[in-house]
């Protein structure tokens, strides 16, 4: 529940603390596969597994979903959509969608 700059702030420690402190190595091509509140929360409907406190509350998950995009964002991150629309694209498309990106990326560096 931090505001805007305290998460910043927090972002900033954390990735002193990974790559300064730890000397963990960053990654050469992030990646966000990108599934929009409505689409997990639709998800969650049709599973057989009773959901978890975190998965029951949709202003955690919302919260969840801005924080990831802050991160991809200040990562340079290439976010792979996993909906088109109000449609939840399936996993072969996706995965299809994450590979081609990934070839092309290869074949220019």
């Amino acid at each position: 529940k931090l505001d805007n700059d305290k998460r910043e702030q927090m972002f900033y420690f954390i990735e002193k603390l990974e790559y300064e402190l730890l000397n963990l190595p960053k990654a050469d091509l992030p990646i966000l596969l990108y599934m929009p509140t409505w689409a997990s929360t639709e998800l969650k409907q049709n599973r057989k597994e009773k959901p978890d406190q975190h998965e029951m509350n949709v202003e955690y998950i919302k919260r969840s979903e801005e924080t990831y995009l802050q991160i991809a964002k200040r990562r340079h991150s290439k976010i792979i959509e996993c909906t088109q629309g109000n449609i939840i694209l399936p996993i072969e498309e996706i995965s299809k969608n994450l590979c081609n990106f990934v070839e092309t990326w290869l074949n220019e560096n």
